[in-house]
């Protein structure tokens, strides 16, 4: 084992232990709850979709966050595609 594989272990020891496990649950719904608003959003955007899929994922994410909200995830999944 060599010396920055001794540090690693030691810095990262019990690192997965940290969280309880309702915390670790929410933690999970939240970031399941992100990924899928990122995922409409992008196809909401019209990548790699088609018309009606792009109006579908729109749609749904507007019920689920609002119109304004949506639109902001939709503009920034566009710059963030666009490499801005």
């Amino acid at each position: 084992m060599g010396w920055f594989d001794k540090l690693d272990k030691l810095a990262n020891a019990g690192a997965g232990n940290r969280m309880s496990g309702e915390t670790r649950a929410r933690a999970d719904g939240q970031s399941d709850t992100t990924r899928r608003r990122n995922n409409l959003a992008h196809k909401a955007n019209g990548f790699t979709t088609t018309r009606a899929e792009k109006q579908a994922a729109e749609r749904a994410l507007i019920g689920e966050v609002g119109e304004k909200e949506a639109r902001k995830l939709i503009r920034q999944t566009a710059d963030k595609a666009c490499g801005k």
